[in-house]
């Protein structure tokens, strides 16, 4: 999930028709090492970790009717924001090109939050992952204010399985400028406070108004100009798209400086998918049993 400013691309005018990958549910049964299955983390309170919990059993299109499919804000028990985050102690041997140190007991503070991470994937035959994409609902209650800080809903796959390095890319949205982007990135939320090599973000803004209506998201790499782009659509509760598909602006030069063989990797990926709400403390919710991301089905490219 991001912590920096964000850079505009604008989505390349028109749209044309592209030749999607097949669409895979994930994190949609209990118990299963492959990416079928996940953990549900909250932090909050300043706890130490929180203790993972395998998703509840569902079906592919019920998982936004368990409470695991609901990210909404984490509230203390007077229904207050929680003004603390967590420890990640999933995370307490980080990579080499972390540079700051992490507490070997503890691991890295996270931002209060909620989110299912699903397992690392795909681990059958020869498959890989080539986009991802969620049935679902963005939420926000129309009066949240920034107060200095930032909120994100997001859906995104990550190399990465503690978040910090690798390629990323993604839908995340901001419930208080009530704005939707597709972003794509490498060295993933790294800084020089945080690692070896600085993080290159691109995003294409998608517009505003929607939330509070259930649509289906998807997002997907393809080759360009002997580079990639991506290719978005939305869909409507019917499966009609009321958005795209469009692609994005090409990958750009500068990412590819930094990482020659980012087009190569994602039409090739192992990794993780991630879904979920997060917050730094200084947000100003007025309405925050309304900002929340709920969950009817979680899918991968393949």
């Amino acid at each position: 999930m991001k912590r920096h400013a964000f850079l505009l691309i604008a989505l390349a005018l028109g749209a044309q028709l592209y030749g999607q990958p097949t669409w895979t549910d994930i994190m949609n049964y209990n118990g299963y090492a492959t990416e079928a299955s996940g953990h549900f983390w909250v932090f909050n309170s300043g706890q130490v970790g929180s203790t993972p919990t395998w998703y509840t059993n569902t079906t592919q299109t019920s998982i936004g009717s368990s409470n695991s499919g609901v990210m909404n804000l984490p509230l203390d028990g007077s229904s207050n924001i929680q003004t603390a985050g967590g420890y990640d102690n999933t995370c307490t041997s980080p990579p080499g090109s972390w540079t700051a140190y992490v507490d070997p007991t503890y691991g890295p503070y996270r931002y209060p939050q909620k989110r299912m991470t699903s397992n690392y994937g795909p681990q059958v035959g020869n498959d890989y992952y080539k986009g991802v994409g969620f049935q679902g609902t963005l939420g926000r209650g129309g009066s949240e204010s920034s107060a200095g800080g930032l909120a994100i809903e997001a859906v995104y796959f990550h190399e990465q399985p503690c978040f910090f390095g690798g390629r990323e890319y993604g839908f995340e949205f901001d419930p208080a400028t009530n704005v939707l982007k597709a972003y794509w990135s490498t060295n993933a939320n790294c800084s020089t406070s945080y690692c070896t090599a600085v993080e290159v973000y691109e995003s294409a803004s998608l517009g505003t108004g929607w939330a509070g209506t259930q649509y289906f998201f998807e997002m997907y790499p393809e080759t360009h100009n002997s580079t990639c782009r991506f290719v978005v659509t939305i869909k409507n509760g019917g499966g009609t798209p009321v958005y795209g598909p469009t692609a994005t602006a090409d990958v750009s030069s500068n990412l590819l400086t930094v990482d020659s063989g980012y087009c190569t990797a994602i039409l090739n990926e192992h990794g993780y998918v991630t879904a979920g709400i997060v917050y730094q403390p200084t947000v100003n919710y007025l309405s925050a049993a309304n900002t929340k991301l709920t969950l009817n089905r979680v899918y991968v490219g393949k």
